[in-house]
């Protein structure tokens, strides 16, 4: 989930990633697609298990940085969780650009 819907350019976007899964995870990808443009790969993280027993969940702390040019933009955070099997399952959200 991210912490705020607008953002300037240069602002950092810090998100958590809250997921589980019955197979083992591989690799978390973050892509952001900015307005119409194409889908930009941002990273890739190597999965390190960091699971919270009170919520029964693994958690990833993620940051994406605002790029400078942007502003009036929306745009889309995509993180995708990919499973050693080569199953993948993604989730996304939404920022407006100051």
């Amino acid at each position: 989930t991210g912490n705020e819907d607008n953002y300037n350019e240069n602002d950092i976007v810090r998100f958590q990633l809250q997921y589980w899964s019955d197979e083992e995870i591989d690799v978390i990808n973050v892509y952001s697609t900015i307005g119409t443009g194409e889908r930009q790969l941002e990273s890739t993280t190597p999965f390190t298990p960091n699971y919270s027993e009170e919520l029964d969940l693994h958690l990833l702390d993620l940051a994406y940085p605002v790029p400078a040019g942007s502003s009036g933009e929306t745009i889309t955070i995509e993180v995708e969780v990919v499973n050693k099997n080569t199953l993948t399952d993604a989730r996304s959200f939404d920022f407006t650009v100051n």
